[in-house]
């Protein structure tokens, strides 16, 4: 304090710059000073590089940004673009930012442009199918009311659940969009039926409008209750799937599901209420189009065939569902169909010990043969990442972003490009796609959608079953980008700690292995803060000590006295090979193949070729492993979706017999099901088994809608078995068409424009249900009335039942 001023005493003795740091002394002997300089070299440099990266062939840094989850892709790029744009201003001279890489937010509008396309298409052929049938504009509207309703309605709900519009909410509306008329169909033809016959009547006979408007709805309702409640019963299992294929297929079932629960109750309020303002007058006076006429003319003389030879045609279909089920072992197995992301994404891989500019050389030649291709607007290339990267490469590894110009053809483009890189020596090439390798990589960790494991203690014999195996599954059709590059050896120089001589000079394990670090790596024992930016201080002994084995051996090593020994006293120093990379799993060791395949052979084809010795086993990992577990899990849970089933059924028909006779129809829709996969993509995958989820659901609602009208003619109309069968089928044939055109209809967008973006995964369920729509549609028209006529007599007790 000074005049009664106080000041604040600062010491400033923080190292600045190298130059303060070689001037600090750290010693002082016989009064004279040592300082950092006297004793080591002071230079200025920077951490060992573990990554380089260029853009379109010229080197550049590679800026990868993720999002936190639940934030929205779109809003979050286009914010970034703008901060993008404010950098780009303030950049030096030379210096330039490319935006022009892979881009999720623009796979994203996409899929969802596409997918929308499939909504709106689809509902247009709605909408025509409908005028074509009904024959009438007003029909025509009050069905086709229920399309924007049950849309605004689903979106509404899925909304209050926290999802939003996506390609799995679009698809769910898209999968639905025909069936959200369904309801409101049967309706309306029933009441516009109803209508008409009453019309016919003397004006003395006919009961008040309202009344039949009412009494014609009331017929059909419970029908149409329990066929949408079966439909939403067979979607619950999507809801509690674990798991990926959970994450990803639970909006489209929430997303169908909010639909079809709008439609029915649009069915049973909205539709009845304007069939009652809009279906007077004239319009009950024309003629019945002519097309139904005739589909209703051509089928009863069918039906009358049939019944005549009932035999053969239970027979040839008994035959046909034999030779779907026979289809089955021929197809491949996927857990996810191949997305269509307009990007590939290309992993290198050179022999592990390179170092990283010879590796990134060859990334470079890799990338040049990449961007001579026509298609390829801009590739990004990272070889190397660091070890705290959650996507950590060695510097052995390159990975490459190739982004493609809108509209190319993968598949051929994909076979040039492996051709045009194998004439890369020593290299392994790998060509995924960015969000399907991600995928991969959280399946299984492998970059690859299979992963052959072998597991076992001894490494040499798990490198031997590896190469055995990786030679017979180069033989397999359908597979590609076969790796083995973990079970490679590489030369390791090795430090083998003789413990019995640390103990005589008093060595600890630790200090020896500081001494080792300070040689190969550093030793970080300080920070120097020069405006704002740490630097670490890092103690490292001369470069020239780890050139020959005599002088590593000659390495000084510090006891705890202060004194020093030779590191030779202490440790044996040999070279040797040894493996490139040790990996665990459930406290097994085991060694991993990695490949790209179209075909589920590989198990069999290895169990037949290849000998496991005792105490060692091969699993087949990535996605064919999540896909096993996958179906597995669907299939049980449809299964007890199937008992419900079964129960609301004989709720609604009051019969075992009955819902024995609709639940046929499930067999009859998996011919077409089975079919359609096995003709177009080949693959049975996990949207092909939620196709059929979705198929089942419609094809027993199509049944219920005839086993309940041939109750209302047998029960309430009093009508013979022999007629009710005939005049019920003639008369739910048109409404059992429509809502069969509609669904199928809908779907062809979709079944067209499979491989376009955003449509990968319902496009398999498209085909499915359209292919299952043609055979379950035909069949239940034929092979139902059979099957009542000859064991669906309504027992008494049934009978009273039903009346009441």
């Amino acid at each position: 304090m000074d005049n009664e001023t106080e000041y604040l005493v600062r010491g400033l003795g923080r190292v600045r710059n190298a130059e303060q740091l070689a001037t600090t002394v750290v010693d002082v002997q016989q009064g004279i000073p040592i300082t950092v300089q006297d004793l080591a070299r002071v230079l200025d440099g920077n951490e060992p590089k573990r990554g380089d990266g260029s853009y379109n062939g010229e080197s550049a840094v590679i800026i990868s940004i993720q999002k936190q989850p639940g934030i929205n892709t779109i809003a979050l790029t286009d914010q970034i673009d703008e901060s993008l744009t404010e950098i780009a201003a303030a950049l030096p001279d030379g210096v330039q930012l490319e935006s022009d890489t892979f881009r999720q937010a623009d796979f994203i509008r996409l899929s969802v442009r596409n997918i929308s396309a499939a909504l709106r298409d689809g509902a247009f052929l709605v909408i025509l199918i409908l005028f074509f049938f009904l024959g009438n504009f007003r029909s025509t509207l009050i069905s086709g009311l229920a399309i924007p309703l049950s849309l605004v309605g689903g979106i509404l709900a899925i909304s209050s659940f926290g999802l939003t519009i996506n390609t799995m909410t679009l698809g769910g509306l898209t999968i639905a969009i025909g069936a959200l008329v369904d309801d409101a169909i049967i309706d309306v033809e029933n009441v516009f039926r109803r209508l008409r016959l009453e019309r016919q009547k003397t004006e003395s006979m006919r009961r008040p409008f309202l009344q039949v408007v009412y009494e014609a709805s009331s017929e059909v309702r419970t029908a149409i209750l329990f066929a949408t409640l079966i439909i939403l019963m067979v979607f619950l299992p999507l809801f509690f799937l674990p798991g990926m294929e959970g994450r990803l297929l639970r909006p489209l079932g929430m997303a169908y599901a909010a639909a079809l629960t709008v439609s029915l109750l649009v069915s049973i309020t909205v539709t009845p209420v304007l069939a009652s303002f809009l279906l007077k007058g004239d319009v009950l006076d024309r003629k019945e189009p002519a097309l139904p006429l005739k589909i209703k003319a051509l089928y009863e003389r069918i039906l009358t065939q049939v019944l005549a030879h009932e035999r053969p045609v239970l027979l040839t279909t008994f035959f046909i569902s034999l030779m779907a089920v026979a289809v089955v072992p021929f197809l491949g197995h996927s857990f996810l169909p191949e997305f269509n992301e307009g990007a590939f994404t290309v992993t290198m891989s050179a022999p592990p010990g390179i170092t990283l500019s010879e590796s990134s050389e060859l990334g470079s030649r890799v990338e040049k043969k990449l961007l001579q291709f026509p298609e390829v607007v801009s590739t990004s290339r990272r070889t190397g990442r660091a070890e705290r990267d959650e996507h950590a490469l060695s510097v052995n590894a390159s990975e490459i972003e190739v982004v493609l110009q809108p509209g190319t053809n993968r598949n051929q483009l994909l076979a040039d490009m492996r051709k045009g890189v194998s004439v890369i020596p020593g290299i392994n090439v790998v060509f995924g796609q960015p969000i399907s390798h991600r995928i991969d990589h959280m399946i299984s960790g492998s970059k690859t959608n299979l992963a052959v494991k072998v597991f076992g203690p001894d490494m040499s014999t798990l490198r031997r079953l590896t190469t055995e195996i990786q030679a017979v599954l180069q033989e397999v059709p359908g597979i590609v980008d076969i790796s083995n590059q973990e079970q490679i050896t590489v030369p390791q120089l090795i430090i083998d700690y003789d413990r019995s001589a640390m103990s005589r000079f008093g060595i600890t394990a630790a200090d020896l292995s500081r001494s080792v670090e300070a040689l190969f790596q550093g030793t970080a024992v300080g920070h120097v803060v020069e405006d704002g930016i740490v630097s670490n201080v890092v103690v490292k002994l001369p470069e020239n000590l780890r050139n020959f084995r005599e002088k590593l051996a000659e390495m000084p090593v510090t006891r705890n006295s202060g004194s020093l020994i030779r590191m030779g006293d202490v440790a044996n120093i040999r070279f040797d090979l040894g493996p490139a990379q040790i990996r665990r799993e459930n406290v097994e060791r085991l060694a991993v193949l990695t490949d790209n395949i179209s075909s589920a052979q590989v198990r069999r084809v290895v169990k037949d070729a290849v000998a496991f010795p005792a105490g060692y086993h091969m699993v087949l990992g990535g996605q064919f492993e999540e896909a096993s577990r996958s179906f597995r899990n669907i299939i049980l849970m449809s299964l007890a979706a199937l008992i419900a089933i079964y129960f609301l059924l004989y709720m609604a028909l009051k019969s075992h017999v009955h819902s024995a006779i609709v639940l046929v129809n499930l067999p009859l829709a998996m011919i077409g099901g089975m079919f359609a996969i096995f003709l177009g993509f080949g693959v049975l995958s996990v949207a092909s088994l939620v196709g059929f989820i979705t198929l089942f659901g419609i094809a027993t609602r199509n049944g219920v809608l005839l086993v309940n009208h041939y109750q209302h003619l047998i029960n309430v109309e009093g009508e013979g078995l022999e007629q009710a069968v005939v005049r019920g089928s003639v008369e739910r044939l048109i409404p059992v068409l429509m809502t069969a055109l509609t669904t199928g209809l809908a779907l062809v967008p979709l079944v067209l424009e499979g491989m376009s973006a955003g449509n990968e995964i319902q496009s398999p369920m498209a085909h499915v249900i359209l292919g299952g729509l043609i055979t379950s549609t035909f069949l239940n028209m034929i092979i139902v009335p059979i099957l009542f006529r000859r064991w669906g007599m309504v027992r008494k007790t049934d009978r009273k039942e039903a009346v009441a």
